[in-house]
Formats: C-alpha cells, structure tokens, sequence
C-alpha cells in the first residue's frame, strides 16, 4: 500500500512539474509574438477536433477582431487580414510541440502529445466564456459565414463603424470541379458539427446539420451511417432535442436500407416521418421530395415510424443469423451467422462492438439442426461451442481466443 501511494505522490510530483514547464513556454511565446495573438492561435487548435490547417489558422485569425486589433494598432492595412509570417513564427517557436498529422485527406497542426492539450486547455479554455467564443468562431468559419466575398463588420480604434472582405476558404459540402473522384469537403463535415453543439448553437445545428437533408445525404455518401450516427449520439449527449431524437430513431430503423443503398435516405425519411409541426423537420421532408440522387420517393408514411416497439435495425452479417444471446446486464447482443462470423452489438446505440472470424459454418440454433452455439457475458466472455465439439472461450474487449479445450 505504502509503495502504490508512493507511485501516485510521484506521478503527481513530475505531473505538476511538467505542467509548470509547459505554462514557462507558453508565458514566453505570448510575451514574444503578443498575448492576444497566441492566446487566440492555441485556443483555436485545442479547441478543433481534429486539428487545424495552416490555412484554416490563418482564416480565422483574419476573422477575430481582437487579434486583428492588437496586431494592427499603430496602422491600417489595405487588406483587413492577418499577416501569414506571424503564424509561422509561432508555430516556428513552439517547433517540436506541435506535430503535423493526416486528418479529413489534410494535413492539420495539432499538439504532439497530450500533456500539452491538457496544459493548453487548462490556460486557454478555462471558463465558459472563452470556450463559447471558440467554438462559435470555428462554426461560424465552417460554415462559411464571412467567406465569397461577404464583409464582416469592425469597429475602429476611432469607434467608426466598417466593413471588410476577411478573403476567407469557402465552405460547400463538396468541392465543385475537382479532379478527385472523392471532392467532399471532410473538414466541414467533420469539423461543423462538433463546434454547432459545444457553442450551444441549437437551432443552427438543426438548421444546418442534423435536421438538413444536404449533409445527411452527404455525410452517409462520404463516409457511413456509423459516422452519421456518431454525430446524433454526441449531439443529443449534451442536448435534449426532440427533432434532433426523431431524425436520429428514424434513421437508426433505416439502417438495412441505408447501409446498402445510401440514395434511399429520401425514401427512407418521407416513409418513415409523421407530418410534424416542427418547422425543422417540416423543411427536412421538403429536402427529401427533391433529392439530387435518383429513388423512389412515397407520397405516404408506409414504413415502421419512430417511436414504436421497434427501435434498431442492425445489419452486418452477409447470410441469415443462426443464434442470439444477450448479455446479463442487457447491454450488448451477439449475433453468430452461418457466413462464419459473430457480430457483438452495443444496444443502446446500435453500435457494432466487435466482430469476430471463423466462428464455424455449423455454429447454428439447437432448433435448427441440433448444433447450438451459447453465450455467457462473466466480463463479456463469449463462449462459442460448435460442430466439431470444441469450447472456444473469446473474450469481446480484443476479440482474441483466450481459452480452448476439447469437448470430447
């Protein structure tokens, strides 16, 4: 006991110290290239989920108002944006602890290693305010407020009211005109989200996001109905939203279908959503009647609505389910296939856990032709008896055999 509260002491011990260290650098940098100005720059990359470009630091610096008037405060540039030569030196001082790293098909700038995310957090997004600032500012950029050619307003030193073209990257859900065969804009479809909900901006976030048909269809055309569901379930973590629920049932009974054929999003939402006095999903069905991807479109509710006794429809296995279990506590499922493989559900989200290979061909129901498979959830162990008389003891965390042995 003694040497376990030991470790801890110590742990703690070089844990302050480094932090310390890493609150020395960054009191240095912000007396060398202006408080405003790095304060603003760090805040912005911790705050991202992924990273930022270079690119995108430099737009939304050219975009805060604060940096822009503590760096100009002597004189009026003809171009109301941020030096790029500032940015490069910071990032030229704090070279070795900033790393650049694949993220969205870029490459982002983002911190290299996680006591420097926690000791940045813990200077630069303290309190609400400052965290509610950022985050509004990320939106604001992904979603393209201030960028082909729109003015954003400033107030001089003078107290003149004007305008200015900040000359910021457009923002569409796909990069028209690109070579590429895949042209969609990851970063935005990545990136806006996650900034709509932590800034609180509720109505923009259904507006915009998971109540508009454009980056449903996107999100499910660039990447999977996973990562669709990933943004639902982070959303309604932080909010109660009923719209935002219903969207989310809705295309959790779509699953089967949009797996397969992510086109049929339209099909699949005007069969499934009641008329609704919400405006938001009023305005998501009238989306839906003009789809830009060729289906059928119902004049009619004609499929299972949200709300009822079915709540997911999940699919993964490429022949039909031979046996069934769940877990003693009720949170995962696992289903075993005659396609050889065992899929471990998550059932609260639908999530697919695990999925594990070479179950065996005849590890079917007792029902079905004498050969059963069972279950048993002690920590999630799964215990696979098959055909050829041989106990596999698997355990759902690593998805690894941990014990074998021979029924005969």
């Amino acid at each position: 006991m003694y040497r376990r509260w030991l470790l801890i002491y110590i742990h703690v011990f070089f844990l302050c110290i480094f932090s310390g260290a890493v609150n020395a650098l960054f009191e240095r940098v912000e007396l060398h290239h202006g408080r405003v100005l790095v304060r603003h720059a760090l805040a912005y990359i911790i705050a991202a989920k992924s990273g930022l470009t270079g690119t995108e630091i430099e737009d939304l610096l050219s975009c805060d108002d604060p940096v822009l008037d503590d760096v100009y405060q002597y004189w009026t540039p003809p171009i109301r944006r941020i030096p790029p030569l500032l940015w490069v030196r910071i990032k030229g001082d704090l070279a070795g602890y900033l790393v650049d790293r694949g993220a969205d098909g870029a490459s982002v700038i983002t911190w290299y290693h996680r006591q420097f995310i926690e000791a940045a957090r813990a200077r630069y997004l303290l309190s609400d305010e400052e965290r509610t600032f950022t985050h509004q500012a990320l939106s604001n950029y992904f979603l393209g407020v201030w960028a082909n050619g729109r003015k954003k307003p400033y107030r001089t030193a003078e107290g003149e009211e004007k305008e200015a073209d900040r000359f910021v990257s457009q923002q569409p859900w796909r990069f028209e005109g690109s070579t590429k065969a895949k042209n969609y804009n990851y970063r935005k479809i990545n990136e806006l989200p996650y900034h709509l909900v932590l800034c609180n901006e509720t109505d923009t976030l259904k507006r915009e996001v998971l109540c508009n048909f454009t980056f449903l269809l996107t999100c499910l055309e660039s990447s999977s109905l996973r990562d669709l569901m990933d943004e639902f379930d982070f959303a309604l973590d932080k909010i109660v939203d009923k719209d935002i629920q219903l969207v989310k049932e809705a295309l959790q009974l779509s699953t089967f279908a949009l797996v397969q054929h992510p086109a049929q999003l339209s099909s699949q939402l005007l069969g499934r959503i009641q008329t609704s006095d919400s405006e938001h999903i009023k305005v998501l069905l009238e989306q839906a009647q003009n789809p830009w991807r060729t289906c059928l479109l119902p004049s009619s509710v004609c499929l299972t609505s949200p709300g009822g006794p079915l709540v997911h429809s999940m699919s993964g296995h490429e022949k039909p389910s031979s046996a069934l279990s769940a877990s003693a506590d009720g949170k995962l499922i696992a289903s075993a296939s005659t396609d050889t493989t065992c899929l471990i559900w998550e059932v609260n989200s639908g999530r697919l856990v695990r999925t594990l290979e070479g179950v065996g061909k005849r590890s079917v129901g007792v029902i079905v032709n004498n050969y059963w498979m069972r279950f048993f959830f002690l920590h999630y162990p799964i215990v696979n008896t098959s055909a050829s008389q041989f106990c596999r003891i698997i355990k759902v965390e690593v998805g690894v055999i941990s014990r074998s042995r021979s029924q005969g």
